[in-house]
């Protein structure tokens, strides 16, 4: 029998990746380019794709010491690809700006680990059935490193295993604020075999959680694995919207399970409190909406 070469069929390199066969994209990391790229580099079937991030507290000072920085060769030795502190480093000033001590460090590398996975799988998912596979480089580290895995080398979760496990729930919402300056789009992203109906409310809110906008529907059907758009929203048409004080958060249910996700309109660093930052994604992550109930919210 012929035999047919993939994973990749075309590298990164070649503008096939995108249209031919299983792609390894890595213009997002070799390439330096931002994370917005996979939007636009989405192939038939991603099969390499990921960003670096330090390791967690409990292996880091097991294997080595302070302080982080490349300076630090019992630290920089831990780092096998030789251009990963720079490239680390170019999107955490893109997304966060400076830091000063290694407390920052580790959660900046990790934080943009988060987003930069959370917006491929999301690009990838809601692509569907143009692309039909997702698959990020990697899931765990074979020794103490600064890498790309989920868990640590102790086993530990990265927090980009959260990232991974929401962003690959049977149904998400997906959400796309680059596509275009001037609105926003949101998506169901179904992976079940089965016809559903949604409820869900979009809403727009400041840093102090006041209502800039919301909308709310009771019953939206969603074919049996597909991927369907449930509102593009211009920005003209929020009260008041400024994108350097607002963000948006999406929850819906479907048969009693609950689904949510958030979007900032701005880098972090541009916005107005990284504290609400920190807040909305710990509760993207850990929160507890068990009791969900559509309501309608007064401005």
């Amino acid at each position: 029998a012929n035999y047919v070469s993939t994973s990749p069929t075309f590298g990164w390199g070649h503008d096939e990746c995108c249209t031919h066969g299983c792609s390894h994209y890595w213009g997002v990391w070799w390439g330096e380019l931002p994370f917005e790229v996979y939007k636009e580099k989405t192939g038939r079937f991603m099969s390499e794709y990921g960003f670096q991030s330090i390791m967690n507290p409990n292996t880091a000072e097991k294997y080595t010491t302070h302080p982080y920085a490349k300076s630090n060769e019992k630290f920089a030795i831990h780092q096998k690809h030789d251009r990963g502190f720079e490239l680390i480093d170019s999107r955490i000033h893109e997304w966060f700006g400076e830091y000063t001590n290694d407390d920052d460090y580790m959660f900046f590398s990790q934080a943009v680990q988060q987003e930069g996975l959370k917006m491929a799988i999301e690009a990838h998912r809601r692509n569907k059935p143009y692309c039909m596979g997702s698959l990020f480089w990697q899931y765990n580290e074979p020794y103490p490193c600064v890498g790309w895995g989920c868990l640590d080398y102790s086993g530990e979760e990265k927090p980009v295993y959260y990232t991974a496990s929401r962003a690959f729930e049977n149904v998400i919402f997906s959400i796309d604020t680059y596509s275009s300056k001037d609105s926003v789009s949101v998506y169901i992203c179904s992976d079940i075999p089965e016809a559903l109906n949604m409820k869900y409310s979009l809403r727009i809110l400041d840093e102090n959680d006041s209502v800039r906008y919301i909308y709310i529907q009771d019953e939206v059907p969603v074919e049996a694995n597909g991927t369907k758009k449930i509102a593009s929203l211009a920005y003209k048409d929020i009260k008041n919207f400024n994108p350097k004080t607002d963000y948006l958060w999406i929850e819906g249910s479907y048969e009693d399970v609950i689904i949510n996700n958030y979007a900032f309109f701005v880098y972090p660093k541009d916005y107005v409190s990284m504290e609400k930052y920190i807040e909305v994604i710990f509760d993207y992550y850990f929160g507890d909406n068990e009791d969900y109930e559509l309501e309608e919210v007064t401005e």
